[in-house]
């Protein structure tokens, strides 16, 4: 797995390559779930199956080939990676530990070695024709994104369903700051698209995942995509947040996580 950083300002982007092999690759799209019945639907259109939801445990426990991507996303080169990136930017490099199971390495990590604790969550997304996501910087307690595509043969490097970031003047930078992640509406940002640059768009292929480090500059959305009947932007939208529940929770969720399987 590679690190290559394209951008330092407005935020850092960046993407992962060799994840994984073809193989593996095409294995995760041929096992893609489309059952719309698994995912919940937010009202710009956006299908979605959540972390810890019972429909992502049901196809976690069919599919050797998500675990092993999920295994991946979770290693400690990513938290290798992830201060490579706040280098990269200038902030000060975060010390960082995966949330455990084990509530007493969570306790070790977070006061003996004064680690920040972060965590891993991964959704399933599909959105179909006229669906769009409104620019947004991202949750305040969010440090990483990123998205794995899978498009079809047809869409491989179609332009317009990538992510598009968005920049603004120097004298106009202060104006749109938004740690706090304030969705995009006229009534907020009146000037918003006479005032913005669209400097970045991801390619929407196969084999990389593309992210970038949230900040109040880290602008971001897809505009109303064209897809014919049937067709489904797909992708693999991999969050890390910093952990901000008590140093059991994860062995909660873990239990309830299994409890969901037989629900």
């Amino acid at each position: 797995m590679k690190l290559n950083i394209l951008y330092t300002s407005p935020c850092v982007i960046f993407y992962l390559s060799e994840i994984c092999g073809q193989e593996d690759l095409q294995k995760c799209f041929n096992n893609f779930p489309l059952e719309k019945k698994l995912y919940k639907c937010d009202q710009n259109g956006k299908f979605r199956i959540e972390h810890d939801s019972k429909e992502m445990v049901k196809v976690l426990s069919q599919s050797n080939v998500w675990q092993k991507i999920f295994a991946c996303l979770s290693s400690p080169k990513i938290l290798e990676f992830m201060a490579e990136l706040e280098r990269a930017e200038g902030r000060f490099e975060g010390n960082y530990a995966w949330e455990s199971l084990n509530p007493f390495r969570n306790l070790m990590n977070k006061y003996l070695k004064k680690k920040t604790l972060v965590k891993l969550s991964v959704e399933f997304s599909l959105l179909s024709h006229n669906s769009s996501l409104v620019p947004h910087t991202d949750s305040r307690n969010k440090l990483v994104t990123m998205m794995l595509y899978f498009p079809e043969p047809a869409q491989e490097n179609r332009t317009q369903l990538g992510t598009t970031f968005h920049d603004f003047p120097d004298d106009k930078k202060a104006k749109y700051e938004n740690f706090s992640n304030k969705h995009f509406a006229k009534s907020i940002y009146p000037d918003f698209y006479s005032d913005h640059q669209a400097f970045f768009q991801t390619p929407f292929s196969t084999g990389k995942a593309y992210g970038f480090l949230k900040n109040s500059h880290s602008w971001h959305s897809v505009s109303a995509i064209k897809l014919k009947k049937g067709e489904h932007r797909r992708s693999l939208n991999i969050n890390i947040y910093r952990m901000d529940k008590s140093s059991i929770s994860p062995l909660w969720t873990a239990f309830k996580r299994k409890i969901k399987l037989y629900v």
